[in-house]
């Protein structure tokens, strides 16, 4: 016999905590004769069961203290569970969920139920959970497009006497706005960068706090227009035996050097100018003078040193002449 749970006549109290509780049900077993006085046909009550449990906790002097636990509850479990993820694309009779997940979970547990009077929510939900987090901007494009759409149907067939309003292109980035970013710098000086921290050593000794005064800055070399067409002198570089490996160092990172998007920028140049063959290079200096001052840079660090001298040293100028050129283009 396949047992069915009749919620309608389930019985329920309130706790000490405001909580609802079930203090008896009654299932129905549609093949049975069973006839219980005072009750339906086929129906038979199931009461809550009495568990137990025992825990070790720490008083408030620390000792371990052994605490018995004991709890009622209706012996009952759910036919099967499922997550949201699995539950995609599948409809259910009867779905017991709750809403209290973020983004579209709580759309996804809610639609998988054909009717309404089949969704059985688990706990209240307001609409400031389901609207947690806020909508992305992708999906707020969207909606406002779609308002849009709807807004001009209803004035192009008459029934609104109003303007069409312009349809933004959500694939394209004419309608997006720039994204403007501000560092702050010492308030001493407005043209300072942070000096760099010597590299403790191995030894256990007491840590060194990096003092923050900063140094002048010094600006991006000129060069003149004849350079701009060409690498100027470039250093012979090294050959080795065998071939280059990959690039495993990086920049250094401490107190004073955390400038994330500049090391990312030169790890993306760096790596471009260790793959480039020699004449890929030339055309690339030959783009203008910030090009000619970084791939001189590039040809005095990588290709007049063996690649085992590889280190965060060699890169380290490099960046620091990266930022300078950033900061005055």
């Amino acid at each position: 016999m396949e047992p069915q749970v009749s919620c309608a006549t389930s019985k329920t109290d309130i706790d000490s905590n405001g909580f609802t509780y079930a203090t008896a049900a009654l299932v129905e077993f549609p093949d049975s004769t069973l006839k219980i006085p005072g009750l339906p046909k086929k129906h038979f009550p199931i009461l809550p069961q009495k568990f137990s449990f025992t825990t070790m906790l720490l008083d408030e002097q620390g000792n371990p203290l052994k605490v018995k636990c004991y709890r009622q509850q209706l012996p009952f479990q759910p036919a099967f569970a499922v997550t949201g993820h699995s539950a995609q694309g599948q409809t259910m009779l009867i779905v017991i969920c709750t809403l209290r997940d973020t983004g579209s979970a709580a759309y996804v547990a809610a639609s998988r139920a054909r009717t309404r009077h089949g969704l059985f929510i688990l706990e209240e939900i307001t609409l400031k959970d389901l609207n947690e987090p806020k909508i992305s901007y992708e999906l707020q494009r969207e909606c406002a497009r779609l308002d849009d759409l709807e807004h001009n149907t209803l004035v192009q067939w008459e029934f609104i006497n109003d303007k069409f309003h312009t349809v933004s292109d959500i694939e394209g980035e004419s309608d997006l706005k720039p994204i403007h970013y501000y560092f702050d710098e010492p308030s001493n000086s407005t043209n300072v960068i942070p000096t760099k921290c010597k590299a403790q050593s191995m030894q256990s000794k007491p840590k060194k706090i990096c003092s923050p005064k900063p140094t002048p800055r010094i600006d991006p070399p000129t060069f003149p227009p004849s350079h701009t067409t060409g690498i100027s002198p470039i250093p012979t570089p090294i050959t080795p035996t065998t071939s280059i490996p990959f690039f495993a160092g990086g920049c250094s990172w401490d107190s004073n050097n955390w400038s994330c998007a500049y090391d990312s920028a030169l790890t993306v140049l760096t790596s471009t100018f260790l793959q480039l063959s020699v004449d890929l290079r030339a055309q690339w200096a030959n783009v203008n003078q910030y090009a000619v001052s970084l791939i001189s840079h590039f040809h005095r660090a990588f290709l007049t040193t063996s690649p085992i001298e590889w280190d965060h040293t060699l890169l380290d100028p490099i960046r620091d002449h990266l930022r300078d050129l950033f900061f005055q283009y």
